[in-house]
């Protein structure tokens, strides 16, 4: 088949359970065509038909990987893509084993390898093992609510001519986990925290009287003087990929108090930047406390 520069293909493998199905429906309702457990010498018949029919095709196959012979057939047709000039995409699902134990036992479900539990999983990773080194794309579902992974999926693979594009601020607190979805990181611990302050202890960053203890560091002016500098340099070159979705997560200890205050001093300044810097492209700016509790 010629190559064709609006032809998507993108390859899903992942540990049984881990959500590959799931990942599959959401894919669908982004547009794609999903074909599951297609033997790797029928995919390239199946991706110059629809092609033929669509030019613009966006094709997901889901890999049956429960065999060593599928593998290196696998990587063979890999490479071949690569050498016709395609970029394949692959993404890889993880989850944890002891997650995973959890829902196969919750469904009464028996594992595709057929053997106890615990071997068909250990059995399972190491057969996977040389397609997850492959990954372009990789996401744990250990600890994701459905909500979040198909917002995640949507990120990273939804295709629209609309030039609306949403950058989300969102604060976070890093002893609750790494926000998956974020495009950039910043850690703001280092600035003097208001929990210790037993008057503030109950408020958040959306309000005065920590912003105003926050912002008192010595340390936070020239902080977030730098980071606007920074954000002016590299977000608009990271929107002009036509990204639909970006994330800029920035995070403390707890996410109540630094790290919101912070995402409350950009959300006023970033829309008047990005206007600015991409004046022809509709940005929304939206803002996300994961973690900041209400009183």
């Amino acid at each position: 088949m010629q190559k064709d520069q609006n032809t998507s293909i993108l390859f899903i493998a992942g540990l049984s359970g881990a959500g590959k199905s799931t990942v599959s429906r959401m894919l669908e309702d982004l547009g794609w065509l999903t074909l599951h457990h297609i033997p790797v010498a029928s995919m390239p018949g199946l991706l110059s038909t629809h092609h033929d029919i669509d030019p613009a095709i966006q094709i997901a196959f889901v890999l049956s990987t429960r065999h060593q012979a599928f593998i290196d057939d696998f990587h063979t047709y890999w490479s071949q893509l690569h050498t016709e000039g395609y970029e394949p995409k692959l993404l890889f699902i993880d989850c944890e084993s002891t997650i995973l134990e959890q829902r196969y036992i919750e469904t009464q479900r028996r594992h595709p390898q057929h053997a106890d539990l615990e071997t068909a999983l250990e059995r399972e990773q190491t057969i996977l093992a040389p397609i997850k080194r492959l990954h372009t794309h990789y996401i744990d579902t250990s600890r994701l609510k459905p909500r979040e992974l198909q917002r995640w999926v949507a990120k990273n693979f939804e295709q629209s001519t609309d030039v609306s594009q949403v950058v989300e601020l969102l604060s976070f607190g890093f002893k609750h986990g790494l926000p998956p979805e974020a495009d950039l990181c910043i850690d703001v611990r280092f600035l003097k925290n208001p929990y210790y302050d037993l008057a503030l202890r109950p408020y958040s960053g959306q309000d005065r009287a920590v912003q105003e203890y926050v912002s008192a560091d010595e340390a936070y002016a020239p902080f977030v003087e730098n980071l606007k500098n920074w954000l002016t340099s590299i977000l608009p070159q990271l929107l002009k990929k036509n990204k639909p979705y970006t994330t800029i997560a920035i995070g403390c200890t707890g996410g109540q108090h630094r790290s919101v205050t912070c995402v409350e001093a950009l959300a006023g300044w970033l829309p008047e930047m990005l206007a600015e810097q991409l004046p022809n492209t509709s940005i929304r700016v939206t803002t996300k406390h994961r973690n900041m509790k209400s009183r």
